[in-house]
């Protein structure tokens, strides 16, 4: 196992070795000259509790300004310093003896890219771990979890069900977010999109009529929105009789991506309201009733239609009799008339024969 320490300031590469030849110091330490020209390096030996340096070593090292890389560590079998330089040789320095050997080329050279073998270890529970470059990449544990990466993203197959979980590096739960345009789908259909097309569905069936209350029969068409999601709607609402009505209707988005199948794109309903109880009829009726309504007229139109027949029988009859008293009238007036004129003219010749007799009877 190592360590590497770097400053960029002082063009400084401290690395950790696993082994120390003496008891006061536990780290290797390359320090360049600062003359950023210079090809020479200091090779320390340093106490990481006091932060103590020994300085054991010089050289000069040609090639690039840099020629030393960051790759350079402490070989576990013979506690040597192996410095890596720029054209991929290998040289190691002993303290013991204060030497340099060289070491050869590194393995890497010719590689575009390398990586270092996953180790698999066992834990003390009966689960294992894999890690690369000593950075956890998979571990199973005993209990059945499954953790992916070192802040875990976790699943776990329990109770008939393969649970999803994310933990951070305190071990408390977190949310796992879906981000930079990447869609959560299930059974190839957008879950956000469906969320947001329930909501446009559900907003156009809204605009429908519901029972008339001032006609036999309604029907409309609607339009919903619900976070940029577009729904069309169309439905029918009728009152069959006093105490039943009935609705019907369904709401459509049009194509998206990731909208699954025609199931997935509309939305339904229908339904029947009852009356219970005693009906307080409002001013208006049903359709049967209207009907009903209407031929009770029709039956009264021809019922009005005979009485005013026989009224105006009647009014001839009336006026035949009306005509035939003026008549009457008129022949006993007259009557009346000749009466009178007769029992005048009695009168009168009384009179006569009166006055007659008086004066006869005087002379």
């Amino acid at each position: 196992m190592r360590r590497f320490y770097s400053s960029a300031i002082a063009g400084a590469i401290l690395l950790f070795g696993a082994t120390s030849v003496k008891a006061d110091w536990d780290y290797w330490g390359i320090k360049k000259h600062p003359n950023a020209g210079s090809y020479e390096y200091y090779i320390y030996t340093i106490d990481s509790e006091t932060g103590t340096s020994t300085l054991r070593n010089t050289r000069t090292f040609s090639g690039s300004a840099n020629p030393v890389t960051s790759s350079s560590y402490v070989d576990q079998n013979t506690g040597e310093l192996i410095v890596e330089l720029s054209d991929s040789s290998l040289t190691g320095y002993n303290i013991t003896t204060d030497t340099w050997s060289d070491k050869g080329s590194t393995w890497t050279s010719g590689y575009l890219n390398y990586w270092k073998k996953p180790t698999v270890t066992g834990n003390q529970d009966g689960g294992y771990k894999i890690e690369i470059n000593g950075e956890k990449m998979i571990e199973k544990k005993a209990n059945g979890e499954l953790h992916i990466g070192e802040n875990s993203w976790i699943t776990k197959e329990e109770d008939g069900m393969q649970k999803v979980w994310a933990k951070d590096s305190n071990g408390n739960s977190i949310p796992i977010n879906y981000t930079n345009g990447t869609k959560l789908l299930i059974n190839g259909r957008d879950v956000e999109q469906a969320i947001d097309n329930v909501g446009a569905l559900s907003a156009a069936l809204t605009g429908l009529p519901t029972v008339p209350q001032d006609s036999p029969m309604a029907c409309g068409i609607g339009t919903g929105t619900h976070s940029n999601n577009f729904a069309f709607s169309g439905g029918c609402a009728s009152r069959i009789n006093e105490k039943l009505a009935f609705n019907v209707a369904a709401s459509f988005v049009p194509g998206q991506q990731y909208q699954g199948n025609f199931d997935s794109s509309w939305s339904g309903r229908a339904g029947f309201v009852f009356k219970l109880g005693k009906v307080n009829k409002p001013s208006l009726i049903s359709m049967n009733d209207k009907k009903a309504l209407k031929e009770e007229i029709k039956t009264l139109k021809v019922e009005n239609q005979e009485i005013k027949s026989s009224n105006q029988q009647l009014k001839d009859l009336v006026h035949a009799q009306n005509q035939r008293l003026e008549k009457l009238e008129r022949i006993a007036l007259t009557n009346q008339n000749e009466q009178k004129t007769a029992t005048s003219f009695l009168n009168l010749s009384n009179l006569f024969s009166t006055m007659r007799s008086f004066l006869i009877s005087s002379n």
